[in-house]
């Protein structure tokens, strides 16, 4: 997708999707969802387009304003099919059971290798390429 800003107050005023999406599982990435509006935008056109599945992966969830209430809403309505962070951020035990669409994935482990590395003054390259 390509996004057009206002460059005055930063929002996405229109999405543009080239690809033919109709029926397909689209997978947006992101860093980190805050506001979401990019992201909603993003979803609403592509749902247009006729996307069968939308499914979000970012890796913070740092969500503020009515993120998580316009997150529930695209879920209801069908647009929004999961979403999927890391645990980078603490959110309410009960959080993944009150919004169905929200699934977390650790990087404890991640981390520990890394410290791990780092402590025994080894390279961490390893850690985040894959060599397969």
């Amino acid at each position: 997708p390509t996004k057009i800003r206002d460059y005055e107050t930063g929002k996405v005023v229109e999405v543009i999707i080239n690809e033919d999406v109709s029926g397909k599982i689209a997978i947006v990435f992101d860093d980190m969802l805050r506001s979401g509006n990019s992201f909603i935008e993003t979803a609403l056109a592509l749902h247009k387009k006729g996307a069968q599945k939308i499914i979000l992966a970012a890796t913070h969830p740092d969500f503020c304003q009515d993120c998580v209430q316009n997150l529930d809403q695209l879920h209801k309505k069908g647009i929004l099919d999961q979403a999927v962070f890391t645990d980078s951020f603490d959110l309410p035990a009960d959080f993944a059971k009150l919004h169905p669409w929200f699934a977390q994935v650790s990087l404890a482990e991640l981390l520990a290798e890394t410290i791990a590395n780092i402590h025994q003054e080894s390279s961490v390259s390893h850690v985040y390429l894959d060599d397969d």
